[in-house]
């Protein structure tokens, strides 16, 4: 007989309940795998070692004999909750019947993992007595694999192909400040999507041991780290919405900082279950995340409520330019009049090189849009192939884009200076800008692709 490893098997790792859509919830272990102690016990069995195979063994023995008393203690204790809910003569709500469900499930868990202790156990028998080879191990997979397949189990598998839908935002733009804010989340946190795939992939090829346990443990150590730094974040945005220091713009930020913090907090916790779990946690977050833009997008008699319009993000995915608090906070001061002389403050040197040496990204940015642009026209006047045309009449897009947001923003900017903001952003050569490459919508944001109905117009909903 040749030696026992676990080579990969055909069947499937994990089986779970056919009317589990998320396929982890209900996931249980479908086979076994010889351990280091198995292997060992079986060797010095066949070398005719039985005492030494019988001391390796009771080891192993002992572990799985503490672990299935603890595991029958756990199933008595479900079995009696679960009996208590089923035996209640009150008629059961919605919160009683989920209850209910993960009493039964526990209860399941338990008998599984009994079941699964006592097939180890066989196999430390066999291995004590030299006997333990693959044709072993296939047929406990095969009995147990029967056994969840009459409890209407099915096997798990494609879980990685299920990744979570990723949907471009539009965003609202406040009509007087031109501060913005994002619809929705384009896709979920990048660390979510990173864990929930190797969740699902250590699923579909039924990964276990030590290995696979300690990487769990460093997956759920990096949700909870990122998870308590997402909640400090939340916790100083939620503070700093209701702070008189920020005006109306960016208490309204703020707001919805807190809001997405706590949000990312849930898809971070929903990926430990995989790209189902992860996919649905998601589309319950952009929905929430929609009604929210609704109703700040909704018209108001509150003349303090900012007033916003809707724009689409360009073609190469780019905002609209936007102005930050400081930016509106500096021309608030600039308003103010000199206790002395009665007329708004002069801006100083320091003051002036400050804002100078700030605007010289967007300076230089608008230069570079500019020469692009003169480069794909050059381009396009050329002799060229139709792909070759089709390729810089992007390039001259992209730039006309990158141009008007870059100029909107230098020119925001310089009016600080003079204290005009609001009234720059207000002239029309301004405003057409946006709207040349920012166009505005009529909804705050498309048909959602999971949706299998259309979503109201935003002025019918208003």
């Amino acid at each position: 007989m040749g030696p026992i490893d676990n080579k990969p098997v055909n069947s499937p790792g994990y089986f779970h309940r056919s009317d589990d859509a998320s396929k982890t919830a209900t996931a249980l272990r479908s086979t076994f795998n010889p351990s280091p102690n198995n292997k060992i016990t079986n060797m010095l069995a066949r070398h005719h070692m039985p005492r030494a195979a019988g001391m390796v063994n009771a080891v192993r023995d002992l572990d799985l004999s503490i672990r299935k008393s603890w595991n029958q203690r756990r199933l008595d204790s479900a079995r009696s909750k679960l009996g208590k809910m089923t035996g209640a003569e009150e008629k059961p709500g919605a919160f009683d019947l989920q209850r209910q469900r993960a009493a039964e499930q526990q209860v399941e868990q338990r008998e599984h993992n009994i079941r699964r202790l006592n097939g180890k156990q066989l196999i430390g028998q066999d291995a004590k007595a030299g006997r333990l080879d693959h044709q072993t191990v296939s047929e406990l997979n095969e009995a147990l694999q029967s056994h969840l397949k009459g409890k209407d189990y099915v096997p798990l598998s494609g879980l990685s192909d299920a990744k979570p839908e990723s949907v471009r935002s539009r965003y609202l733009n406040e009509i007087n400040d031109n501060h913005r804010i994002k619809v929705h989340s384009d896709g979920p946190p990048q660390l979510a999507s990173y864990v929930a795939n190797r969740v699902s992939a250590a699923y579909d090829r039924g990964a276990s041991g030590v290995a696979s346990r300690t990487l769990s443990t460093l997956q759920h150590a990096l949700v909870g780290i990122q998870g308590a730094a997402l909640s400090v974040k939340g916790a100083v945005a939620g503070s700093l919405a209701e702070s008189k220091y920020l005006d109306a713009g960016g208490r309204a930020r703020m707001d919805v900082r807190a809001a997405r913090s706590e949000q990312k907090r849930t898809m971070l916790q929903a990926s430990l279950k995989g790209n189902e779990v992860l996919k649905q946690a998601y589309r319950d977050v952009v929905e929430e995340q929609a009604r929210s833009a609704r109703a700040r997008f909704a018209p108001s008699d509150n003349p303090d409520q900012p007033r916003y319009v809707v724009r689409a993000s360009a073609e190469d995915g780019k905002a609209p330019p936007q102005t930050r608090s400081w930016e509106r906070r500096i021309n608030q001061l600039r308003q103010q009049p000199d206790a002395e002389q009665g007329m708004p403050r002069k801006p100083g040197r320091l003051a002036r090189f400050a804002l100078a040496t700030s605007n010289l990204r967007n300076k230089r940015a608008v230069h570079k849009a500019g020469g692009d642009m003169l480069l794909a026209a050059v381009k396009l006047n050329g002799i060229n192939s139709d792909e070759q045309n089709a390729a810089s009449m992007r390039k001259m897009e992209q730039s006309a884009t990158a141009y008007d947001k870059a100029g909107h923003k230098y020119v925001a900017r310089r009016s600080l200076l003079q204290g005009t903001l609001i009234e720059t952003l207000a002239k029309p050569e301004m405003r057409e800008m946006l709207d040349r490459s920012f166009p505005t919508q009529d909804r705050v944001h498309d048909d959602l692709p999971w949706q299998s109905r259309p979503t109201p117009r935003d002025d019918e909903e208003a």
